[in-house]
């Protein structure tokens, strides 16, 4: 009763129920077979036992150790591991530079040094029921009301620091542990409902994501992972919960092991035979390693990976995944996805038979990735990375470092965010093997301009997450056909926003000797910008959003025409598109104090909308900005645009 309870509380018909948990589990385990789901909705219907560990045992967070009961997941060193703070003793500068990263608390317990979330008795609204957020005595709760009941949970786990957290609550059923319907924006600094800060269909009902963090979140948010699950005289295939599940990691968030393999016996070694060399060091520091082989430290998180067959699966839930520095993925039972390789996969045939929506979902119609957190698939498929010559392979580490250089004069805070080595903001790698062609003759902009980044023409803004736009990491020249025919965002237009596609396929073809494809009227005479604003899908709508806030981009085209289209985009049917478009109008400085809540009924935002209009004399704005050789834009431009738009639901899996 109690599990009922709480899903009761979520707006879920117990009669329904396991049809409801079924179909969330063939989303959440979405590489799992059906008996996993199975073995998940089991679990989720109290069928298992719910073992407590001694109540001497301890578990511990780096070098902290607590001794209590849990009723969560914990971290606690597996075997072959030392811990983080035990490397600390020899490697003092790389612990303090890895302390200070993101990757370190990408999953931490709560506490008042962690919780970056406001708890001062916050109320938000999430889809008609709504949640209370308080602090008590250095305890954070949560209260979940929904028209019918009220539940209390205390939350004991944080995903993310960066730019948000997700906060996580025990639900008493084993180790299983629900995600607060809320989460925190670091940027703006409020509480938003969970499933707005997605690129999702809209929805007006609430989920807790029941045991996503022990079979999704774990993968990459913890350093040696294992759900630990097991079963004791019941048939798994049978697709029976196990009787015991003890969800654990080394340490929470990405730690030392994570990236140099496991370190108890390099420890040994070292504190017996102190700093001379050891013959085959179990430790690794992937810079040494081969390109290909050094960047699938990175691929273990940073790629769509999917189980390669039921036994890695089932090894998967029983013992983590168990990948290994200087190994390649497929070693520890992962497929790297690649379009390339077709329908016919057996790998890929089992992940679309579960969800046929998976590809739309990870990947452009041209096989290019589009959502963040993926980044080790970009790579693999850029010219960079592909060809033979071994000294000139591309790897992660030719841009991003993990831990910040000595000589590195940037504030620890810069340097974290992205962990990119000096200046390759601005693309310092692609010269040292691109030599001269840093030049106007090539960029044909001003040498020091934006136009001259060779990260903005051939890693364009084109992926998504995390409520914005983000770098490809498939190298690519700018392209008017790839946009025309796959539907994804080119570098040009995404910087000069008042520009058609025709303009940009001219420019290219006079610069660069690109033949321009065949365009419809209104490719030649709308700028490109509005086309992906009013007729594109959601995932379209959404970067065009970011990029009429994109500091660069506004430079380049003129601002002072951009709010009217990003004023309209604030009643779009999609959260989070309301949101960027939002956030992008506030870089107009008319609109800095505007009060607009994104998640508002309609005839408020109605209301908010028309007051915006009437601060904004567009037309004055477009007359200037958009008349063209070709003819100046129709006053109804945008109307007609919108008839068109495209209504695809688009569900982007970062």
């Amino acid at each position: 009763m109690r599990q009922l309870s709480l899903l009761r509380t979520c707006e879920v018909n117990p009669v329904s129920l396991k049809v409801i948990l079924h179909e969330k589990m063939r989303k959440v385990v979405s590489n799992s077979s059906i008996a996993v789901a199975l073995i998940a909705m089991s679990i989720l219907l109290g069928c298992g036992k719910s073992p407590v560990p001694p109540e001497d045992s301890v578990v511990g967070q780096g070098a902290e150790a607590v001794a209590e009961v849990i009723d969560h997941p914990f971290p606690q060193l597996r075997e072959g591991y030392a811990g983080a703070e035990t490397c600390v003793e020899c490697h003092d500068y790389e612990h303090e530079t890895w302390h200070d990263s993101y990757h370190r608390t990408m999953t931490t317990l709560v506490s008042p040094e962690t919780v970056q979330g406001n708890f001062s008795n916050q109320f938000v609204s999430v889809y008609g029921s709504s949640c209370i957020l308080e602090e008590k005595d250095g305890e954070y709760w949560i209260e979940m009301r929904s028209k019918t009941e009220v539940v209390r949970r205390q939350l004991k786990m944080i995903t993310g620091s960066h730019h948000m957290q997700a906060y996580w609550f025990p639900t008493g059923n084993m180790r299983v542990t629900g995600m607060a319907p809320v989460v925190w924006i670091n940027e703006e600094q409020t509480w938003i409902p969970r499933d707005a800060a997605f690129l999702k269909p809209p929805k007006k009902t609430r989920s807790l994501e029941l045991f996503r963090w022990s079979v999704v979140c774990i993968r990459c948010h913890t350093t040696g992972g294992n759900p630990a699950m097991s079963w004791e005289g019941r048939s798994r295939e049978a697709g029976h919960a196990p009787d015991v599940m003890e969800t654990h990691a080394s340490e929470f968030g990405i730690s030392c092991e994570a990236c140099h393999g496991k370190a108890a016996e390099h420890v040994a070694l070292r504190r017996e035979k102190g700093h001379i060399e050891i013959e085959n060091d179990p430790i690794l520091v992937p810079t040494d390693l081969a390109p290909a082989l050094s960047s699938q430290t990175c691929g273990q998180c940073h790629a769509i990976r999917l189980m390669e067959d039921e036994s890695a699966r089932v090894r998967f839930l029983e013992d983590g995944l168990n990948f290994c520095v200087g190994q390649n993925l497929d070693e520890s039972g992962q497929y790297v996805w690649d379009l390339d390789d077709g329908p016919d996969h057996p790998v890929v045939q089992q992940a679309l038979k579960e969800d046929p929506q998976m590809v739309k979902g990870y990947f452009w119609p041209d096989g290019m990735v589009r959502v963040s957190g993926r980044e080790y698939n970009g790579l693999i498929k850029s010219p960079c990375f592909t060809h033979d010559d071994n000294s000139r392979k591309m790897s992660c580490f030719d841009c991003h470092q993990m831990h910040q250089d000595k000589k590195d004069t940037r504030s620890r805070k810069e340097w974290a965010d992205d962990q990119l080595k000096v200046g390759e903001r601005n693309g310092a790698s692609c010269i040292r093997c691109h030599e001269g062609f840093d030049t106007m003759a090539h960029t044909h902009h001003a040498a020091g301009s934006a136009g001259s980044n060779c990260l903005n023409c051939h890693m364009p803004y084109t992926t998504y997450g995390l409520l914005k736009a983000i770098r490809s990491h498939t190298i690519s020249s700018p392209s008017v056909q790839e946009s025309v025919h796959y539907g994804r965002p080119n570098a040009c237009n995404q910087c000069h926003l008042d520009k058609t596609f025709a303009w940009t396929a001219e420019h290219l073809q006079s610069k660069w000797g690109v033949e321009p494809p065949k365009l419809k009227a209104r490719q030649e005479t709308v700028p490109a910008s509005l086309i992906w604003l009013y007729a594109g899908d959601a995932s379209q709508r959404a970067l065009a959003a970011w990029s009429l806030g994109w500091e660069h981009a506004r430079a380049a085209s003129g601002a002072s025409w951009l709010a009217r289209p990003l004023i309209d985009r604030l009643n779009d049917e999609y959260d989070a598109v309301r949101f960027i478009a939002f956030r992008s109008l506030r870089r107009d400085p008319r609109y800095k104090d505007f009060e607009y809540d994104f998640m508002g009924l309609s005839n408020q935002n109605v209301k908010r909308m028309r007051v915006a209009r009437e601060m904004d004399d567009y037309r004055e704005a477009w007359r200037d900005r958009l008349d063209t050789s070709r003819g100046a834009v129709p006053e109804n431009i945008l109307e007609r645009l919108s008839l068109t738009r495209d209504l695809s639901s688009i569900h982007l899996l970062e």
